[in-house]
């Protein structure tokens, strides 16, 4: 989400404002965007987002299984009118290889899109990362 987000907030700079597309930019921003909302989810994580944002790849030897072991959120559906877009990102203990996917669903409960795919190896941090970047 923090990708489209970005995506749009350019898209209105250049529509609105008369910018031109500035790829290098929007990168920055969706790298930004995505390290804030790692500190967000992995508050006892002490790299900072400059450093995630210079290299994603800095969180694959950091293990943040044990602060989700016992993290358990009913899924809710969304208002009248509106969708929800789940997505996840899980890697094998021995980190030899992971999975991402998602699924959309609208406020009956009815699945109307859904996405799984493979995954090197890593860490279960890059998943998660990597899932919100394919999203996008």
């Amino acid at each position: 989400m923090c990708c489209i987000r970005a995506i749009w907030l350019h898209r209105n700079e250049i529509i609105f404002k008369g910018k031109i597309l500035n790829v290098p930019q929007l990168i920055f921003l969706i790298k930004t965007h995505l390290g804030w909302w790692f500190k967000a989810k992995f508050s006892k994580c002490t790299t900072s987002i400059v450093d995630l944002v210079m290299d994603l790849h800095v969180f694959e030897p950091l293990d943040f299984r044990t602060s989700l072991a016992n993290v358990s959120a009913p899924w809710c559906p969304p208002s009248t009118g509106f969708i929800k877009f789940n997505v996840d990102g899980a890697m094998k203990v021995d980190v030899s290889v992971g999975n991402i996917g998602g699924i959309l669903r609208d406020v009956s409960s009815c699945s109307r899109f859904t996405f799984s795919l493979l995954m090197g190896s890593g860490s279960s941090a890059l998943a998660e990362l990597t899932c919100n970047c394919v999203c996008c």
